[in-house]
């Protein structure tokens, strides 16, 4: 995958340049506890699309979980029961919130509700993680805040162009003005690149790590 090929070379040209700056690994923004994701309470329902044709897609396994040119991770929560009860969303490493939006409609499930409630955390080298759809007046950062890894920066929703309860977690390698890619490490170099972001990325359909990275 080309945008895999780039990064990856960028990888290694910031490495070179600038050694002390650590590339930042991702924890799973979920709380893994027995009242929020923990048990499988939370899992995978689409992956990042690794095929960009239009048309065509496949995800890190080289198998379906994903639909045509999906951007991110979409991590299911079980429903609205569980979205009221509250499923907290954490930020997957330290850094700083250079974005935050509330206040929008938290209960979509046609799909196009227009926009979402977001926060957006860029990291110590530059990368941006993004948190979609979250619910009505659950941000709890604010732009310019510092935050740490495993910080409750929201609460899951199904806001925005949503069908359902769930959280779109992307990444913006080195800035947040490069396209997003896939987290993930694939099985195959055919079917996506080498690099993992997570520290820990477990098993396919289940969560990644706890750990918080660098």
């Amino acid at each position: 995958m080309m945008s895999r090929i780039l990064v990856s070379l960028a990888a290694v040209a910031l490495v070179v340049a600038s050694p002390a700056i650590a590339i930042p690994k991702f924890r799973v923004p979920f709380s893994i506890t027995s009242t929020q994701c923990g048990g499988g309470r939370c899992y995978p329902t689409a992956y990042f699309d690794t095929n960009r044709d239009a048309g065509w897609y496949r995800d890190w396994a080289c198998k379906t979980k994903t639909y045509n040119q999906h951007d991110g991770t979409d991590l299911g929560i079980g429903g609205f029961a569980n979205m009221d009860a509250g499923r907290n969303v954490l930020a997957a490493a330290s850094g700083t919130v250079i974005a935050a939006h509330d206040g929008e409609f938290d209960r979509c499930t046609t799909g196009n509700c227009g926009t979402a409630n977001y926060v957006k955390i860029r990291h110590s080298d530059g990368t941006v993680t993004v948190y979609w759809h979250l619910r009505k007046w659950s941000v709890r950062v604010s732009v310019g805040q510092s935050v740490a890894c495993g910080a409750t920066i929201g609460l899951v929703g199904s806001s925005g162009y949503s069908t359902g309860p769930h959280l779109h977690f992307g990444v913006h390698p080195f800035s947040g003005s490069n396209p997003p890619d896939d987290p993930y490490a694939a099985t195959s170099t055919a079917c996506g690149g080498t690099i993992t972001y997570w520290t820990s990325q477990g098993a396919y359909g289940g969560l990644p790590g706890t750990t918080c990275g660098m």
